[in-house]
């Protein structure tokens, strides 16, 4: 069962699967096309026409301008007062100490390596469209084939409504592939669509997900740097004498980098372990709704395994998993789901010959 989404957050929509009995459901096809079109025209007053696209507003560039802010500031406090120090460039070559150079030459590198790929992750989570619902007739409410539109989705999709109906937007006047939630912020359905986040000012869905995931992971990992080497530095200017306002700096840029470096660990955990078991955010939201209602078993699952479910975000080339580039296969609207399960057939995966068989082509 599935209950709509309302909003961007993590609210629950339960989903479960829907599964036809025999090839006789392909025979009635032309029937629930016919009740549907009577339910149709009873129910078009409640299909609004979808809210014309809006510049943004100044309040959701607010958060992206304050995580450049911050990216910025701990950067050129790292440069400033522990890079610069440790390369000795105000002194001649002939009086540097050539172990604090080299240590210098390394911090630097290994810091502007992975502050580049935190900025290049995060453009592109925020740049990449996170996938819609193609504006083909199969997904449109009121396409004009509707017969052969019924027999793709069922073939398509899983997930139905508490009714029994296939799940749709009134918003966008389109009917809803597997995973797909409508966002009231960004203005239209997103496919596989974990969650909008406002500090990217957009949706993280099938197409920007493992951007998303390797900016929390060069954040981590960004920070982590950061905060371990300059703590050296924070150490030796309690020792000598500094101006203040350089030890405020110094201090306030360990603590920045302190606390973004903990709060990216804990986003990269979850997410990991969203990953692992198939799940997005709201999956995860549904699930845990579903637990209190004592139906957490009657929702899609889409765990393949560790392996599948990783490539299923990062990609089928796992050398390039750590690199922004090389987005998933497939065009989102259908998503293979447990060994055994029809969704799995075309890598190979046993499925069920009942199912496969009424809804061929």
């Amino acid at each position: 069962m599935s209950s709509k989404r309302t909003a961007s957050g993590c609210q629950p929509s339960f989903s479960s699967t829907s599964k036809p009995s025999s090839a006789s459901s392909l025979g009635s096809v032309g029937e629930l096309a016919i009740r549907r079109r009577a339910q149709d025209t009873t129910t078009t007053s409640t299909v609004s026409s979808r809210p014309p696209a809006q510049p943004p507003k100044f309040s959701s560039l607010l958060p992206p301008m304050f995580v450049c802010l911050l990216m910025g500031t701990i950067w050129s406090v790292y440069v400033t007062f522990h890079v610069l120090p440790l390369l000795q460039v105000q002194l001649p070559p002939g009086m540097r100490q050539q172990q604090d150079v080299r240590a210098g030459i390394l911090h630097l590198l290994v810091s502007q390596i992975l502050s580049v790929f935190v900025v290049i992750c995060y453009a592109r989570a925020m740049l990449t469209l996170p996938g819609s619902v193609p504006d083909t007739q199969e997904w449109k409410l009121f396409g004009r084939h509707e017969v052969d539109g019924l027999r793709r989705r069922a073939a398509l999709t899983k997930e139905v409504k508490l009714s029994g109906g296939r799940r749709h937007c009134k918003w966008c006047a389109q009917y809803k592939p597997d995973r797909c939630h409508h966002c009231r912020v960004c203005g239209t359905c997103v496919l596989r669509m974990d969650h909008h986040c406002p500090w990217i000012m957009n949706c993280v869905g099938f197409r920007n997900h493992k951007y998303f995931f390797l900016l929390v992971i060069y954040s981590v990992a960004a920070c982590g740097f950061i905060a371990t080497t300059l703590l050296e530095s924070v150490r030796r200017s309690l020792e000598q004498e500094m101006a203040m306002s350089s030890r405020f700096m110094m201090v306030l840029g360990l603590v920045l980098s302190v606390i973004i470096g903990t709060l990216m660990l804990i986003f990269f955990f979850f997410h990991v372990h969203l990953m692992l078991n198939g799940m997005t955010t709201i999956e995860y939201c549904e699930k845990n709704a579903l637990a209190h209602l004592g139906g957490a078993n009657k929702r899609q699952s889409y765990d393949r395994g560790f392996y599948r479910n990783l490539k299923a975000v990062l990609g089928s080339r796992p050398a390039f998993w750590l690199l922004p580039t090389s987005p998933p296969e497939g065009d989102g609207t259908s998503f293979q789901g447990e060994p055994g399960d029809p969704a799995c057939e075309r890598d190979g995966d046993k499925a069920d010959p009942e199912w496969t068989s009424s809804h061929e082509p």
